[in-house]
């Protein structure tokens, strides 16, 4: 198969009349240096392909005692599953309405165990750990945000920058 790269960033540039430096960048990006994590498992509400070898999967999780934020990660596969280990898929979007917690993934049909993720059907139950990672940090209000993502790691950059105010930043 051919190299797959994802990523997920997002820089905060100094106002419009300093002078641009490296120092004065702020850099943020997805990393894991705690140890959250919760063990269990959500509904599936949908999974659906998108674009060729790309699938939404919706997950109810309102029975986990989750907070989850933008740029997080859970540990995923499906409940009754052929390979021993999970797959990390960053969130794409979080759902709160109407007392319900529902998370949505974008997930790449690779190997096996996001094969197995990809063909859920409505009403099956996924195995999950997590939120995992540090998530994103909202900036300050008063600065311009630019936002990068490549590949599937588009994804939780896109939930990030559905937080953000309208027009406070810039996506490429």
């Amino acid at each position: 198969g051919g190299k797959t790269t994802a990523f997920g960033l997002w820089v905060v540039f100094p106002p419009p009349n300093s002078l641009l430096s490296f120092s004065k960048l702020k850099i943020g990006e997805i990393m894991c240096k705690e140890n959250h994590k919760t063990l269990g498992t959500g509904k599936v509400l949908l999974c659906q392909e998108v674009v060729k070898g790309i699938y939404h999967l919706e997950v109810d999780i309102s029975e986990m005692d989750v907070s989850p934020k933008a740029g997080q990660f859970f540990m995923l596969k499906a409940e009754k599953s052929n390979v021993f280990l999970t797959r990390p898929i960053s969130i794409y979007k979080i759902d709160k309405t109407e007392g319900k917690l529902k998370i949505h993934f974008l997930i790449m049909q690779l190997g096996n165990g996001t094969k197995e993720l990809c063909e859920m059907e409505v009403g099956k139950t996924v195995s999950l750990t997590g939120p995992l990672g540090n998530g994103f940090s909202a900036p300050d209000s008063s600065e311009k945000v630019a936002i990068i993502g490549g590949g599937i790691g588009v994804a939780p950059v896109a939930g990030f920058a559905s937080t953000l105010k309208e027009n406070s930043f810039d996506f490429f």
